[in-house]
C-alpha cells in the first residue's frame, strides 16, 4: 500500500495583479512636434523628447492623464498618461518621457526616489509590463526610454522594499555590477566558447537578491559564485525525491537561464562603459567585440549579440571612419551637385527619379548595414561603398535630367547655377569634398545609432531577466511517496510539511 502526498511549491517573485479604484484623470494635452521641434514641456508636467530621427513633418502629440488606480490594503497607486503621437505606434528610434512623482506618497522614513518606478500597458493582453526607465531624484521625475507608444503608468508603492518586487529597474542593476566583474564573465563566456559558466550564474544569482530579497535565503555566505551552485543545488536536491529525469532537466534549465542572464548583464554593462568612455582601452574593445561574435553565432543570443555587434560598430569602427571623414580638405562644392545630393526631389517626372536622404533616412541606412554585416570591417566596408555609391549618383545624370535639377534649384530661392562641366579629376575632387560634408553631416547619426543600440542590448537584458522571473514563478509539484507495508500504518500520517525555497 503506498500513500501519495502531493505538495504545490510556488516561488513567488512578484506580487499578483495590479488593479484598484479609479479615480481623477482624463485631462489630455498637445502639442505640434517636428523634425525642427523635437521635444516640449506640457503643461501636466510631463515632457518628451523625440530626438532628431523620428519625425517627417508637423505631427500633432496627445498626453491624457489616465484616472488614478490605487490599492490601499497593497499599498501602491497607478498613475498613467495615455501617449500619442499622429498615427504611429512603433518608433524608429528610443524617445525619451520625464513624469514626475509624487513624492508624499511613500510611508515617512522611505526614500520617495526608491518608492517609484514605471510600466507600460500591453493594449492586447491589457497587462503591465516592464520598460527601461530611470529616476531622475533631483527632478522628481522618472525618465522612460521607450520605441514604441502606448498607455505608461507611474508605480508609487509605500513602502521601497515592495518596489522590485512589482517593478523592474534595470538601471539600478547595472549600478550594482563592477566592471571588472563584467568583464571576467564576459572572459568566462569568450574563453569557453559560449558554454554556460560560474561567472555568469553567479552574476545573475547576485542580481535576483535585488529583487525583494527572493532567493536571498539559497546564497547563506556563499558569496556570487556560491550563489548560482548553492541555487541549482537546492533545485536539483529538491527535485530528487521525483523523477531524476523531469527534475534533472528542471535544474539544468535554470541554471541556463541564470546564465544568460548574466551574459547579457556582463554586456550590456560593458557596453554602458564604452557609450560614456571617451576612448575605450583595447582590451575592453577587443573582448566585447569577441563576445559579440560569438552572441551572433547561438540562436538563443543572436538578439542580443546583434545589438552588440551594432554598438561595437558604431561606437568604434564607424566612429572612426567619420572622423577621418571630417579631416578630409573639402574646396568650394558646385552648388548643383550638392543640391542634387541633399534636397532634390523629383516630381511626376517619367525617366529618372531621385529622393534626397535625410539624416532620418541615413540613419536606418546605417542600421540596416550594421544589422547585415555584424563584422565590423565588413561593416566598415558597405558604409564607404554606400556614401561613394550616393555621392557619384548625380554624375549617372543626362543632360537633361541636370537641367531639371537647376530648375528645381532655382525655385528653391537658391540663387542662379550653372550645370558643372567638370572633367573626370574634378569630379573625384567634387566627390571627395561632398563625402567629407557627408561625414560631417552624419557624424551625430552615428552617436545616436550608437545609443540605440546600447538600447536595444537593454531590452535584451529586461527580456532575460523576465525569462528567469517566468521560470521562478512557475507552479511546481512534488509528489511525496511514502512506502508502507502491507498491515502496518502510516509513521507520517498527520504530518504537515513546510519547504522555503
Amino acid at each position: 500500500m503506498k500513500k501519495i502526498v502531493s505538495i504545490l511549491l510556488v516561488a513567488v517573485l512578484l506580487l499578483g495583479s495590479l488593479a484598484g479604484c479609479g479615480g481623477g484623470g482624463g485631462k489630455s494635452d498637445a502639442a505640434t512636434l517636428s523634425p525642427e521641434a523635437t521635444g516640449v514641456a506640457l503643461s501636466n508636467g510631463v515632457s518628451v523628447e523625440l530626438g532628431d530621427y523620428v519625425l517627417d513633418g508637423e505631427t500633432e502629440l496627445t498626453v491624457a492623464k489616465q484616472p488614478v488606480e490605487e490599492n490601499k490594503d497593497e499599498g501602491y497607486k497607478i498613475e498613467a498618461y495615455d501617449f500619442k503621437l499622429g498615427d504611429m505606434t512603433e518608433l524608429s528610434d528610443f524617445i525619451t518621457l520625464r513624469i514626475p512623482y509624487d513624492t508624499a506618497y511613500c510611508e515617512d522614513g522611505q526614500d520617495p526616489a526608491k518608492c517609484v518606478g514605471a510600466k507600460y500597458k500591453n493594449e492586447t493582453t491589457g497587462e503591465w509590463e516592464d520598460v527601461l526607465f530611470e529616476v531622475d531624484a533631483a527632478s522628481n521625475e522618472l525618465i522612460i526610454y521607450t520605441d514604441h507608444l502606448s498607455t505608461f503608468g507611474v508605480f508609487h508603492v509605500k513602502n521601497e522594499g515592495k518596489r522590485s518586487a512589482k517593478i523592474t529597474n534595470i538601471y539600478a542593476d547595472f549600478t550594482g555590477i563592477d566592471q571588472q566583474q563584467a568583464m571576467e564573465t564576459l572572459r568566462e563566456y569568450v574563453a569557453g566558447g559560449g558554454a554556460d559558466g560560474e561567472e555568469a550564474a553567479g552574476l545573475a544569482a547576485q542580481l535576483l537578491t535585488g529583487y525583494n530579497g527572493f532567493l536571498g535565503g539559497v546564497a547563506g555566505a556563499a558569496g556570487e559564485t556560491g550563489f548560482a551552485t548553492d541555487l541549482t543545488g537546492t533545485i536539483l536536491n529538491m527535485a530528487s525525491i521525483g523523477s531524476p529525469t523531469f527534475d534533472t532537466a528542471l535544474a539544468d534549465s535554470a541554471y541556463k537561464k541564470l546564465n544568460k542572464l548574466g551574459k547579457v548583464a556582463a554586456a550590456v554593462k560593458i557596453g554602458s562603459v564604452m557609450l560614456n568612455t571617451e576612448k575605450t582601452d583595447a582590451d575592453t574593445l577587443g573582448l566585447y567585440k569577441d563576445t559579440a561574435m560569438l552572441a551572433l553565432s547561438y540562436a538563443e543570443s543572436a538578439a542580443w549579440g546583434l545589438a552588440a555587434s551594432g554598438l561595437f560598430i558604431f561606437d568604434y569602427t564607424i566612429s572612426n571612419l567619420f572622423e577621418q571623414g571630417l579631416a578630409m580638405k573639402m574646396d568650394k562644392i558646385n552648388e548643383v551637385y550638392a543640391f542634387f545630393n541633399d534636397e532634390y526631389v523629383s516630381k511626376d517626372r517619367q525617366g529618372f527619379e531621385w529622393t534626397a536622404r535625410s539624416l532620418k533616412d541615413w540613419r536606418q541606412v546605417l542600421i540596416d548595414i550594421a544589422e547585415a554585416n555584424p563584422n565590423e570591417a565588413d561593416a566598415k566596408a558597405a558604409v564607404e561603398e554606400e556614401i561613394e555609391r550616393y555621392a557619384r549618383v548625380f554624375w549617372t545624370l543626362t543632360s537633361g535630367d541636370m537641367d531639371v535639377v537647376v530648375s528645381e534649384m532655382e525655385k528653391s530661392s537658391k540663387g542662379s547655377a550653372t550645370i558643372p562641366n567638370a572633367t573626370e579629376a574634378e569630379i573625384k575632387a567634387l566627390i571627395g569634398g561632398y563625402k567629407a560634408q557627408l561625414y560631417e553631416r552624419l557624424y551625430p547619426v552615428t552617436q545616436s545609432v550608437s545609443t540605440y543600440m546600447q538600447r536595444k542590448a537593454e531590452a535584451a537584458y529586461l527580456d532575460a531577466l523576465n525569462e528567469v522571473k517566468e521560470f521562478f514563478n512557475q507552479n511546481i509539484t512534488f509528489n511525496i511517496v511514502e512506502d508502507i507495508p502491507d498491515g502496518e500504518k502510516s509513521k507520517y500520517e498527520g504530518y504537515a510539511l513546510r519547504s522555503s525555497f
